[in-house]
This record gives C-alpha cells, structure tokens and sequence, in this order.
C-alpha cells in the first residue's frame, strides 16, 4: 500500500491551532518534530519550530481529506503561522521521532512532560525537583503548553491560586489548566464543549492523579451553551453538548482560555459565576486572544461589573486578570 505523506512547517503558536482544526479528520497517524532543514538535516535558524507530517491513505478518499486539510489551514497559512502543506506519494510511511519527551519550562513553578514508563518518569521527576510536573500527553485538543495564551495562563494561574479555591476551567481542551489548578491544591470544574476535549481532559486529570480534585463535564457557563465550539468549528460539536452550567457564584477563580468573541458574550456570566470576595487572590484570568482585542474586551468587562487588575503578553497574545468591582 503506498501513502499520502504530507508535510507542515510551523510556528510555536500555531501547533495547537493545527491540532485543533484537525481533529475532525481523524486521521489515522499525525507526526510533530523539530523542524529540521530540507538540505542537510540539521536544525534551521528560521521562524518555524515544529514540523507535522501526516501519513493519509494514497486513494480517493486520501485525496478527498488531502482537499479538506488544505482548506482548513489556509487561514493559518494565509498569516504565515504554516508553511504551505506539501504532499508527495511514497511507498513507507518514515521512522519518526517526536518531541513529547523535552520537558517545557513555563514560569516560576511549571515543568509540562509527556507521560512515560516508570523508570523513565522517575528520571523525569529528579530533574524536575522543585516545580510542578505536569504530565500532559499530545493530544487533538488545544493546550499542549507550547501557545504563548496558554503559557500566560499559567503564569497568572502560580500567582493566583491558593489551596481550596473553588475554580472553574471554561473551554478545558487537554486539560492543561485543570491539572495546574488542582496540583495547585484548587477544586476544578472542566468544562468544554467538544467530547474530544472531554476525553483529553479526563485523560490528563488520570495521569496527574488528581481525580479527587476535579469534575470534568461536557458543556458551558451560562449562554456559552448556545455559542456552538469555541474555535467555531460547528462540526465538533453534536446537539448533545448544550449542557449549560449556571453563574450562581459558586468559584473563587474562573480561566478561560478561548476566543475574544465568547469572553465579550460572557462577561455578565463571568461575573454572576464568581463568588464576591475581598481577597487580593482569585478572580478571572482569561487569554485566548491577540492586543488588537483588549479594548473592546476590556470595556465588556468594565460593564459587566470587573475591574482589570493585571495583564501579561507574549508577541502579540495577551491574557488579563480581572475581578468583580
């Protein structure tokens, strides 16, 4: 049998993206490695980091995928985030190595690590002496720890989470947030509303162990229900998903780490979601989105009730720290 070898060049940023958008492919065997130049093998000094290589079957129906692939990426190469796939027909499928197993360093206290035999975990967990492991395998949902939202979250997240908090983790993709949390000592409700996001989140809380501290449902906050997938990707996402969770003030700190359209929709829901407490600790943390929206979604939350406390960035994406008042 030969295959449709296709090749994708990428920035950081945009791994997670590519992820996502692919998800629904279900394509049978995805690759991610450094991205190595074409002519001699070695390690290129250029913007991108990661290569995907994807192996579809060399039939009608490869060619078909092959077409929606394309489609689906245009936009990320439109703005130069992916190289243009190239697509070649060859007899084997190559011997690949990935690159799940370098630890990544976030912050002050977060190391994230794939999921490994025994013996290599506990090598893993000798060279992470002092900080938080997180173990979170690729997966198709958004969070692997390498997009610059989700690296701030988690910068807010070490500063803002006391142990016993009562948070919320809305659009919980691989479930890197809602592990944070929890180690952090943190009570969690996940939720999301894609079941592949589910089952990567469910995933992650087992392998970190903190299934004692976290609730993973498949749903939203409030009017999130009716807002469809938060990439709007309308395909991921089944009548079944609508379970809408009331804002009743029932956690200490919310994250969300999705796009700027559903923080503007849900900035009353937000607020009416988080209890009002005097603490300098808690509140929301929300990133997901670029400085070209921190007006307007600044002034959706200065109408709802919030007050900006703090905001980080890394190139051009931001998150904010908020709080009722």
């Amino acid at each position: 049998m030969t295959w449709i070898e296709v090749s994708i060049n990428t920035t950081s940023e945009a791994v997670d993206w590519v992820n996502t958008l692919l998800a629904p492919e279900s394509i049978s065997e995805t690759h991610l490695m450094p991205y190595q130049s074409q002519t001699d093998g070695t390690i290129a000094q250029s913007k991108w980091a990661f290569t995907f290589r994807l192996y579809l079957p060399n039939t009608l129906v490869g060619d078909r995928q092959l077409r929606q692939i394309v489609q689906k990426l245009y936009s990320l190469q439109r703005t130069r985030q992916i190289s243009e796939p190239k697509a070649v027909v060859v007899e084997e499928k190559s011997v690949l190595s990935t690159t799940t197993t370098a630890p990544l360093y976030i912050g002050q206290r977060f190391v994230i690590s794939p999921s490994l035999p025994c013996s290599a975990a506990e090598a893993s967990e000798k060279k992470t002496m002092g900080r938080i492991l997180l173990r979170i395998n690729p997966t198709q949902s958004f969070g692997s720890g390498l997009h610059p939202a989700t690296q701030l979250c988690l910068q807010f997240l070490e500063q803002s989470i006391v142990p016993g908090m009562q948070t919320l983790d809305l659009g919980s993709g691989s479930g890197i947030l809602t592990v944070a949390m929890a180690k952090l000592g943190a009570h969690v409700l996940a939720l999301d509303n894609d079941p592949l996001a589910i089952a990567a989140t469910q995933n992650a809380v087992w392998q970190n162990q903190v299934e004692s501290q976290v609730i993973v449902k498949l749903g939203s906050l409030g009017q999130g229900s009716r807002l469809g997938h938060w990439m709007g990707n309308s395909e991921q996402i089944g009548m079944e998903t609508s379970l809408a969770i009331l804002p009743e003030a029932n956690f200490d700190l919310i994250v969300a780490n999705v796009l700027a359209r559903i923080h503007v929709a849900l900035a009353a829901d937000y607020y009416q979601a988080l209890r009002q407490t005097p603490s300098r600790l808690g509140g929301l943390i929300l990133s997901g989105f670029t400085t070209d929206y921190q007006v307007d979604l600044e002034s959706a939350l200065y109408e709802a009730g919030f007050r900006a406390i703090a905001c980080k960035r890394q190139e051009d994406w931001m998150a904010l720290l908020a709080k009722p008042g």
